[in-house]
């Protein structure tokens, strides 16, 4: 994912941009990329713009989407080559062939090499491939078709491992070994680990029950005891099992098998979700794909609406209101979120800040260094004091924004303690500030007492 960014940071900059702006191109593509499949997808098989909009707005205005856009994060990315899969599958699904099988492997490889999560893509045209197919289609066929997929997508990660060793000093066995590695410490070591990750039904139900809290109540858990959390769990369990069900009857019924296929998926992805353990509050990015498959769900079920006008139109209203609801739960929590994160000390950046996310009643870091760089325009550097940046030891966003919004900067400390950062920011130690300040850059308060008794500071 890394090439990507900085091919976008490259774009960004021809145009006066920083590199965070580089970051937002990237997630604005990856945006547009997804609501591009998913409008082509209702136009082609509802045949309506109207469902179209409606789809588009559902998945962007979900709350996760929005977080995701609202942090920058990566998940955002890799949905893209997803989205990708998924129109296939919507589109193609009961015309598949070799074309479909290499092009789906070859997204599944994409989406997998930015992100484990995204490795699970490759399920649903796995499933298309070998049970979708008509009567008439053989088993050969189908094995062939799989096997097409599997092989489309080991070649796309072995020619990504190729262009890596090509393009840096890692020779290739050193890249192969790490992209085939066993991802994290998060996954089974052994079968024993395995056995009994399989047997604690209990842990399993409570993951789902703090994923569907996070999606529903915009980032919280209501319900924090472990019984309840179980029970939600369990509930929306059952609840996707019966959509299985229905939807199977009816893409039986009809020989339409979009909705078979998106529910059945649905269930599967939660199902391997359960299974993966990891802090709280990640859950609600690890559950990404409920929108998007509900979306494709929406698109392939329009036939059931499609005889009566009536229902057609409860449908659309019901989505309507659904869009316009999820809107207002993310417009409300934008509000707040800069506010009601958990904070760690008085230190950074002379206030209250939380641990990833920012400063409250400002929002981002990236904010709050850019709105520093516009109010002072002339300055030729940004001079802070060590106690205000020393979360930057541990959080990456913070000495990111910095080096992005403020690449001229100082940082007043010792070039020893801060030398073993991983992202090393340009430091001065208050004796050298004598001879390299010159009196036009912008010092934050903290960093004036640093150097009051060293030398008069700029303004």
């Amino acid at each position: 994912m890394q090439y990507m960014y900085l091919a976008f940071f490259w774009v960004a900059r021809l145009a006066g941009g920083t590199y965070i702006d580089g970051a937002r191109l990237l997630d604005a593509f990856s945006l547009a990329a997804v609501a591009v499949l998913l409008a082509d997808a209702a136009i082609r098989i509802a045949g309506s713009r109207l469902v179209a909009g409606l789809v588009v707005g559902f998945w962007a205005s979900a709350f996760v989407t929005q977080f995701l856009v609202f942090t920058l994060e990566d998940n955002l990315v890799f949905l893209a080559p997803a989205a990708g899969i998924l129109w296939l599958c919507a589109v193609r699904a009961e015309k598949w062939g070799a074309r479909e099988s290499l092009l789906a492997g070859l997204l599944a490889a994409a989406a997998g090499l930015m992100s484990i999560q995204g490795v699970v893509y490759v399920l649903p045209p796995l499933y298309a491939a070998v049970v979708l197919p008509s009567r008439e289609t053989s088993v050969m066929l189908r094995v062939r078709n799989a096997g097409l997929i599997l092989v489309a997508l080991l070649v796309g990660a072995i020619g990504f491992a190729l262009f890596v060793s090509a393009s840096s000093a890692l020779p290739l066995q050193q890249t192969l070994s790490v992209l085939f590695s066993r991802p994290t410490s998060q996954f089974p070591g052994s079968t024993g680990e395995a056995i009994k990750l399989l047997a604690d039904v209990s842990g399993s139900l409570k993951t789902l029950g703090i994923a569907a809290s996070l999606q529903l109540f915009t980032n919280r858990i209501l319900f924090a005891s472990q019984s309840w959390l179980v029970g939600i769990g369990g509930f929306v369990l059952l609840v996707e099992v019966g959509l299985v069900g229905a939807a199977t009857a009816w893409s039986y019924r009809r020989r339409c098998w979009g909705p078979h296929l998106f529910t059945t998926s649905l269930l599967l992805f939660t199902v391997l979700t359960a299974l993966y353990r990891d802090v709280a509050y990640a859950y609600l990015k690890r559950t990404d794909f409920v929108p998007l498959l509900a979306a494709f769900l929406f698109i392939t079920s329009a036939q059931a609406f499609s005889s009566s006008t009536r229902l057609r139109r409860i449908a659309l209203f019901a989505l309507a209101l659904l869009v316009a609801a999820q809107t207002f739960a993310a417009w409300r929590w934008r509000r707040a979120e800069a506010v009601t994160y958990a904070t760690l000390d008085a230190t950074v950046i002379g206030r209250r800040v939380p641990g990833y996310h920012g400063i409250p009643g400002e929002g981002s870091f990236f904010r709050h260094f850019r709105a520093l760089r516009r109010a002072n325009p002339s300055a030729c550097a940004f001079v802070f004091d060590a106690s205000e940046v020393a979360h930057g030891r541990w959080n990456p966003d913070l000495t990111a924004s910095i080096w992005s919004e403020l690449p001229a900067h100082y940082i007043i400390g010792s070039p020893a303690e801060m030398g073993t950062w991983r992202r090393k920011m340009r430091v001065l130690d208050a004796r050298s500030a004598r001879r390299v300040l010159s009196g036009c850059e912008w010092i934050s308060p903290a960093a004036q007492r640093t150097l009051a008794p060293v030398t008069r500071p700029g303004t």
